[in-house]
């Protein structure tokens, strides 16, 4: 039987300066049963005549005629891939070598439709090593509850065929989006292993104060969206809006210390009354 193989789909956007380790960790992957689909979205640096220049045989790059962001430009992406597996290669970070063959391998050997694996994460060189994320999937509980799920995140194009798909309302918030459908379908699989290096950059949709505001109204619009998609109502939906503002007050910037300790204290007495009266049916 053939070894099946992944496509990286790279979502490129003024990401110039990063292309090349981004590419040289491709290349340097001890499993060659890999291909790279990479889409510029009209960038405005030297994105394009990088792009231009690159002659490997496992990477295709296409182009959008006009800027459609990221979650557009994924979609793209995923709708073009050609292999059983995809998986989300942001252009500013890296892979480790032994990621494919890692990935490849779990599928091979699971029915999973859905891996995801922990990641390092490094400062703007790359070189500086911060910390590390990735959290095991709970045997009882959901995304909704709290971001189980980031880096490195790999996918059966079939899967991706069963959900409403990337929808393009949803700004800077199109991977939490994509994780509430999937797990709706599928369980998702973690690979205790580190494959990813992830870059902090403060221009990134995850660090900018810009993005950032929007992302949050983003991910209040997909958690409505999966609200309705699962049929949580009254009260259980009442908890989780609540749950996700306490989240929202934690992780602004611009919020106090006093109130973001306040709002990590209310979220855990919630958790605590949940586990007594079983207000979420998905953990009981």
């Amino acid at each position: 039987m053939a070894q099946i193989k992944i496509t990286y789909l790279i979502a490129n956007y003024n990401c110039g300066p990063y292309l090349q380790e981004c590419i040289d960790s491709l290349i340097s992957q001890t499993s060659s049963h890999w291909q790279a689909l990479i889409c510029d979205d009209m960038s405005t640096d030297n994105s394009r005549q990088f792009l231009a220049a690159l002659n490997h045989p496992n990477i295709k790059v296409i182009y959008n005629e006009k800027n459609q962001g990221c979650t557009a430009t994924r979609k793209r992406l995923t709708e073009t891939a050609e292999t059983e597996v995809v998986a989300i290669l942001d252009p500013d970070d890296c892979l480790y070598p032994h990621a494919t063959e890692v990935l490849l391998h779990a599928f091979e050997k699971s029915d999973a439709e859905f891996i995801y694996s922990r990641f390092h994460i490094y400062d703007a060189t790359l070189t500086t090593l911060i910390g590390e994320g990735g959290t095991p999937y709970p045997d009882k509980g959901t995304t909704l509850e709290r971001g189980f799920i980031s880096h490195l995140q790999a996918f059966k194009r079939a899967l991706y065929d069963k959900v409403p798909g990337y929808n393009e309302e949803i700004l800077y918030a199109e991977d939490r989006d994509i994780i509430y459908q999937f797990e709706e379908v599928t369980t998702p699989k973690f690979i205790d292993e580190v494959l990813y290096q992830y870059r902090v950059l403060l221009t990134s949709q995850s660090n900018s104060p810009t993005k950032k505001a929007i992302g949050l109204k983003s991910h209040y619009i997909s958690r409505n969206n999966a609200l309705d998609r699962r049929s949580i109502k009254g009260f259980e939906r009442f908890f989780y809006k609540l749950l996700f503002k306490l989240d929202q007050v934690h992780s602004n910037d611009f919020n106090p210390k006093w109130l973001k300790k306040m709002a990590s204290k209310s979220r855990k007495r919630l958790e605590r009354l949940d586990r007594s009266f079983g207000i979420r049916k998905a953990l009981r």
